[in-house]
């Protein structure tokens, strides 16, 4: 089914190919890349449901399609999807909910990622892991597995958007509900193509609740580009705040200005259970630095000339970095316990 919205064209098929053409330049999805994560049949492609409508739908100030589909052999579960251009800004909406809920769904991957095969550095991919991630289509090295899974409001994705730009004509797409939601990754060495696509995770075995991305279409963009619109999209939800405004709530942001960073642990232990452990190296499992060890460390930067020091400390707790959450205590006895640990505090 096609349909014409102001200056972009929206064509989609119930197989789950989904091309857009905005602006004179065509993006599409890969359909076989658009599935579902079940418990114990494996993946189940939406394209595979046995009974599928595909509608249009006019809510008066967005226009588009509705897809429902069911009867899928491996599960009871029923979707409804839709995609919508919003008829004053131009966005795309695609929303995804339950009709009918399968408590054994845990992922589900829609929309698919877009095609990206050329193998040139003007198409790069921009990924919010931690600091920033710029990553042309000729990067050398496989992107495929992250340490979190691509899963947003974490260090894989502090926020909730990525982009895609193929020769200066880009999108960026900005995940409304990110809690229960991450991405997908896939990069071979040298290329040639990046794919980057969402996925939702089930909450307390459900979908619950509906879950949408949005895209935006950008023409002659970069990076920039994009980092302005997210800004803008914060300002507009009401999220924005500036480091003025938090230095009025809390002094102490002040304070903050101009000092160095350093990251220190005290205590790691790596489950056997673990996707961090390493059975091959186990040394690397378990790991132990005394508050002694690390209060002579921040002296030393002291006499170095360190003036002003932001020192996150990590796994000081009896049970390790990440163990036991959210009951952290006792303070890790190995490495002074209580007392050492309150001396290098005062200090």
């Amino acid at each position: 089914m096609k349909e014409k919205i102001n200056d972009m064209i929206l064509d989609w098929d119930v197989d789950q190919h989904l091309r857009i053409c905005a602006d004179g330049v065509l993006w599409e999805t890969i359909p076989e890349q658009a599935y579902m994560e079940h418990d114990t049949e494996g993946r189940i492609y939406l394209k595979d449901a046995l009974h599928k409508t595909l509608r249009k739908i006019d809510t008066g100030f967005s226009k588009g399609m509705l897809m429902e589909l069911s009867d899928f052999r491996q599960s009871e579960i029923a979707l409804a999807l839709s995609v919508s251009v919003d008829i004053t800004s131009n966005e795309v909406y695609c929303s995804l909910s339950t009709i009918k809920e399968d408590h054994q769904i845990h992922k589900i991957n829609w929309p698919a990622p877009f095609t990206f095969e050329e193998k040139k550095d003007t198409y790069y991919t921009l990924l919010t892991v931690q600091q920033g991630i710029l990553l042309p289509n000729t990067w050398e090295n496989e992107v495929k597995r992250l340490p979190f899974h691509g899963q947003f409001c974490c260090a894989d994705a502090y926020m909730p958007w990525f982009s895609q730009i193929k020769d200066g004509n880009g999108y960026i797409a900005i995940i409304r509900q990110p809690w229960d939601a991450g991405y997908d990754i896939d990069h071979p060495a040298n290329g040639p193509y990046t794919h980057v696509g969402v996925y939702w995770l089930s909450s307390l075995h459900e979908m619950r609740y509906t879950r949408t991305i949005s895209y935006q279409f950008v023409k002659q963009a970069d990076h920039n580009t994009m980092c302005q619109i997210y800004k803008r999209y914060v300002k507009e939800i009401g999220h924005f705040t500036t480091l003025k405004e938090k230095a009025i709530r809390n002094p102490h942001v002040e304070d903050l200005i101009g000092c160095m960073f350093v990251h220190k642990g005290i205590k790691t232990h790596v489950s056997k259970n673990s996707d961090f452990f390493d059975p091959q190296n186990p040394d690397k499992n378990n790991s132990l630095t005394t508050f002694k060890k690390r209060e002579e460390e921040v002296k030393e930067y002291a006499e170095k000339g360190v003036k002003q020091l932001y020192y996150h400390l990590d796994g000081w707790a009896q049970p390790g970095y990440d163990n036991q959450h959210p009951d952290y205590f006792p303070i890790c006895e190995e490495a002074g316990g209580q007392e050492a640990y309150t001396i290098y505090w005062i200090q």
